[in-house]
C-alpha cells in the first residue's frame, strides 16, 4: 500500500505540482522464496494484495527465471511478483517535495536542528529549533532513521546498510527489483548496473 501510494503521489500529483520528474522508474518487484514456508507467506501477500488493489502474481521458479534472467532459481521454491513496484531517486522525490513546498509559501530552512517538540497537553504543536522555535496546527516529522531522535515512541528499528553495485551489465536494463528475505538481500538495477544491498 505504501508503495503504490507513494508511486501514485511520484508519478501524479507531486510531479505535476512541483513540474519536475520525481524519478520514479516503474521496473516491478520481485520476492524470492527459498522454502515453502516463505511461499505460503507470499501466497497470503498475493491473497492480501488483491483487497488492497495490488496486482500480484506467484510464480514458479521458471516463471521466475523469465521475469529475472539473471537469476539462478535452481534452489528457490517460486517468487511473488508485483509489476507495478519500483525504484525512485531519493535526490529526485526530495527535489520534487522541496519545490512543490515552496511553491505553496513553505520555507524551506538549511542547517537547522530540530532539538525538541513542543506539546500542548499531549498534541504536539510545534518545534524548538537551533534558529528558534516554530509553532502550526500540524508537525509531521519526517526523519527518517533519526526521527526516533525527536520522537522515541515512532515504532521503528534504524538498521545498518550496505550495498556493492556491479561493473556493466547491459542485461539489467529493465529488470524488477529481487528482494531475498530469507538471506536478508536485495539485488535492484543502478543505471546499467546492479546494486546488491544487504541487512
Amino acid at each position: 500500500r505504501l508503495i503504490k501510494h507513494t508511486r501514485d503521489l511520484a508519478t501524479g500529483e507531486l510531479e505535476k505540482e512541483s513540474d519536475q520528474s520525481c524519478g520514479w522508474v516503474n521496473t516491478g518487484g520481485l520476492f524470492i522464496a527459498n522454502h515453502h514456508n516463505r511461499m505460503r507467506e507470499y501466497t497470503r501477500l498475493h491473497s492480501l494484495g488483491k483487497v488492497f488493489d495490488i496486482e500480484s502474481q506467484i510464480l514458479s521458479p521458471d516463471e521466475v527465471k523469465k521475469i529475472h534472467p539473471l537469476l539462478n532459481t535452481s534452489d528457490i521454491t517460486g517468487g511473488l511478483y508485483t509489476p507495478g513496484d519500483g525504484t525512485i531517486d531519493p535526490s529526485g522525490i526530495t527535489n520534487a517535495y522541496a519545490r512543490a513546498s515552496k511553491k505553496n509559501n513553505c520555507e524551506i530552512m538549511e542547517n537547522t536542528d530540530v532539538t525538541d517538540l513542543i506539546y500542548t497537553g499531549e498534541a504536539v504543536t510545534g518545534i524548538k529549533t537551533s534558529q528558534g522555535d516554530y509553532h502550526g496546527d500540524n508537525v509531521i516529522v519526517c526523519g527518517g532513521s533519526w526521527s526516533e531522535l525527536i520522537l522515541p515512541e515512532i515504532p521503528q528499528c534504524s538498521m545498518h546498510h550496505a550495498y556493492v553495485e556491479t561493473d556493466f551489465i547491459p542485461e539489467s536494463k529493465n529488470l524488477p527489483c529481487v528482494r531475498d528475505h530469507d538471506s536478508s538481500i536485495y539485488f535492484k538495477q543502478q543505471g546499467e548496473s546492479i546494486a546488491v544491498g544487504g541487512y
